[in-house]
Parts: C-alpha cells; structure tokens; sequence
C-alpha cells in the first residue's frame, strides 16, 4: 500500500485527462454526448458524496477529481457545436435508478446503496458513449481515458481499509475508463 498522500499524485493525473479532454472538447475534435455527461455528473456526485458519508477517507479524492472532470467536460460541451444532446427514453430510466438510490440513501442512511445504484446507472448512462466509441473511436479523446484508469488505479494503491464505500466506484471507473481506452486507443490499431 501506498502512502494517502499518493492520492495527490491520481488527483493530479486525473485532473490532466480531464484537461486532455476539455481541451479536445472546445476544439471540436472530442464530441460528447450531452446527456451521458450531464447524468455523469449526477451519478458521480452522489457516488463521490455517498463514499465521503461511508467513510472513505482518501479513497474518495479520485472520485472527486473525477466529479469536477465530468461538471467541467458537460459544461465545455456546450461550447462545442458538435456536441449533442440525445435524449432517449432509457435515459429517463437512469436518471429515476439514480434517484431511488440518493432516496434510499436519505432513508436508510446506508451510502452503500446509493453507490451501488450510482454504478448501475452510471454504467447505463455511458452506454451510448460506448456505443459511439466503438462506432467512431476517433470522435473520443482516448488519452484521457487512459490517463484516468492509470489515475484511479492509483487510488485502488491507498486503500487500507477495504470497505465497499472506499473501492466500489474507483475499481468501477477503472474498469469504465480501461474499456472506453481500449475501445479508443487500442482496438482501432488492432484493426488497421
């Protein structure tokens, strides 16, 4: 295990791929779905909160680093006319996931359950960036994604109490943002 104050250094990785891709982003090269990003941030907010109330300590410092990328990339995109805003019904679905957790984290006061459902729909709310990533790598900013699974594998380095609250989210977002790297970086030199 790593010393916490690691966590400054997966901070600081993260916070350049979110650089990487808001730069991207406002140069028209990286085309974000408004509506993943948008329920991104909701789902990581509740995720990066829940962990703060289950006691995660330091843990917590790469979901927040990553709660400020997805607010900042939702925002930069729209600056980028080739941004979209794509609502579909399942969207709405995902939304109401998230909101039954952050509800039954209130009732119960039990932040497991709120992260838990913050994944679940998380991972529904990116499914139509993966879908587009698979379809078109090139309209992603694979840099970012691989800066961002190195940075939340960092975190998994200073976890030494091993609570769900302290590792659910950063082993999900490595494994999110190893597959969209994957799709961007890696599988389209596979097919050339």
């Amino acid at each position: 295990m790593l010393p916490e104050y690691f966590a400054i250094v997966a901070v600081v990785l993260s916070l350049l791929g979110g650089l990487s891709y808001i730069i991207a982003t406002l140069k028209g090269e990286t085309k974000p779905n408004r509506m993943t990003w948008g329920l991104l941030t909701m789902f990581t907010g509740i995720a990066f909160f829940a962990a703060l109330d289950g006691g995660a300590g330091w843990a917590t410092a790469g979901v927040g680093a990553g709660l400020f990328n997805v607010v900042l990339i939702f925002a930069a995109s729209y600056v980028n006319p080739k941004a979209y805003w794509k609502t579909e019904k399942r969207d709405y679905w995902f939304g109401l996931i998230a909101l039954v957790g952050l509800l039954l984290w209130l009732i119960t006061d039990n932040p497991n359950l709120a992260i838990v459902f913050s994944i679940v729909a998380d991972v529904s709310a990116a499914l139509p960036t993966f879908i587009k990533a698979y379809k078109k790598p090139n309209s992603e900013n694979g840099r970012s994604f691989v800066v961002w699974t190195v940075a939340q594998g960092s975190i998994l380095l200073i976890i030494d109490d091993w609570t769900f609250a302290a590792y659910a989210f950063p082993i999900y977002l490595v494994m999110f943002n190893g597959a969209l790297a994957y799709l961007t970086v890696i599988r389209p030199k596979r097919l050339s």
